[in-house]
């Protein structure tokens, strides 16, 4: 009975016209996509090379946020300040660091002025701490950054 069923609806027009309509559904959109993406690619790549630059390079602020990083945190200061930005500050919030993360950023800030750091100890609390650490910041971009160990 079931197969009955089957072969008739195969071979009924509109499961035909159902089938058409997929697939030419898919052939239709990827060729739409195609096109696009080269009208884009004309207009806004390849015409304006300039596109992408900046008018100015406004001062950047990266937040760090620190936990007892003291395996990692040098580096990662190290890495910001090595970045190809005209003026870059950096300010880490140490969260009530129990190792030795609040003397490795104090001998930092002291280290010299290529990318300002400041940091200030505390506890803000993971996520209740709001936009506490961002008033830190004195630039108006602000990024943030993490750890990789």
């Amino acid at each position: 009975m079931l197969r009955h069923v089957l072969e008739v609806v195969v071979q009924s027009h509109v499961y035909a016209g159902l089938l058409l309509f997929l697939g030419g559904y898919v052939v239709v959109s990827s060729l739409y996509w195609i096109a696009a993406s080269l009208v884009f690619w004309r207009h806004r790549e390849a015409a304006a090379a300039d596109f992408y630059e900046l008018d100015e390079e406004p001062p950047v602020s990266v937040l760090v946020a620190a936990h007892n990083e003291e395996a990692v945190i040098a580096d990662t200061i190290r890495h910001l300040r090595a970045v190809d930005w005209p003026e870059v500050e950096i300010v880490v919030v140490d969260d009530g660091s129990t190792d030795a993360t609040p003397e490795i950023l104090g001998e930092l800030a002291r280290a010299g002025p290529t990318g300002t750091v400041t940091w200030t100890q505390q506890r803000f609390g993971g996520a209740r701490g709001g936009g506490r650490p961002t008033r830190a910041a004195s630039a108006a971009t602000i990024a943030t950054a993490g750890f990789t160990a």
